[in-house]
């Protein structure tokens, strides 16, 4: 494993499930929802912190937006040349107006205005993607849910920490 300024690097298809354990159990702890996993073995090279920030924001929005007793369902699948994952939620959804301005700071759904939240988890979500050189997709409809998908490119760690610098 090796180390950047800002985190720790995982480089271990093991390492990458533990992290992503953990992301469930945060779900699993929230007991609002049941959650639906299903992983290959990857071996990835990721920042521990970025992707625990991403995972706890998606899962925590998936659980916020949603009925108590609703599915959500986490998808991963890793290549050689990328890592992906899928978050899908049967909540309250977004429109497409809504939508243009998802990673804006303070940002906020206008069906969303009665949900506690402040407008700033998909912006540091977007934040921990582009120092990770990822993209993020969403679809939506309002009362249909949302799923959001996550691709972050596999590269060296000694290129992701010049990002850093």
């Amino acid at each position: 494993m090796n180390k950047s300024s800002e985190g720790q690097w995982i480089r271990a298809g093991l390492g990458l499930a533990f992290l992503l354990m953990g992301a469930v159990s945060f779900v699993s702890y929230q007991n609002a929802t049941q959650l639906m996993e299903s992983s290959q073995q990857v071996r990835e090279t990721v920042d521990e912190k970025l992707l625990y920030s991403i995972l706890s924001n998606l899962l925590s929005n998936a659980i916020k937006y949603s009925p108590p007793e609703s599915t959500i369902y986490f998808t991963f699948s890793g290549k050689p040349e990328t890592v992906k994952f899928e978050i899908q939620d049967e909540g309250i959804g977004m429109s497409i107006e809504d939508q243009q301005k998802l990673y804006d700071p303070f940002s906020r759904g206008s069906n969303a205005r009665t949900i506690l939240g402040t407008g700033l988890g998909l912006a540091i979500v977007k934040k921990c993607l582009d120092l990770h050189q990822g993209q993020i997709f969403v679809e939506s409809q309002v009362g249909n849910g949302s799923t959001f998908t996550v691709q972050i490119p596999q590269s060296h760690p000694k290129l992701l920490e010049q990002t850093f610098k």
